[in-house]
């Protein structure tokens, strides 16, 4: 059903700026949801600690 539907990119940015963990979003069900959370954590994290200093 996602696949087909023409908002699936803004509703999968939803899910992860609020983290969704429940449900299906952006065509993505809740184990890719957490993943997709965690790996947007870290990266954000990586980022910070890479500051111009580093």
């Amino acid at each position: 059903m996602c696949k087909a539907c023409p908002v699936r990119r803004p509703c999968a940015s939803w899910a992860l700026a609020t983290a969704q963990e429940y449900g299906i979003r952006g065509g993505m069900d809740e184990e890719e949801l957490v993943l997709a959370c965690r790996r947007k954590h870290l990266s954000a994290r990586k980022r910070s600690s890479s500051g111009p200093d580093a």
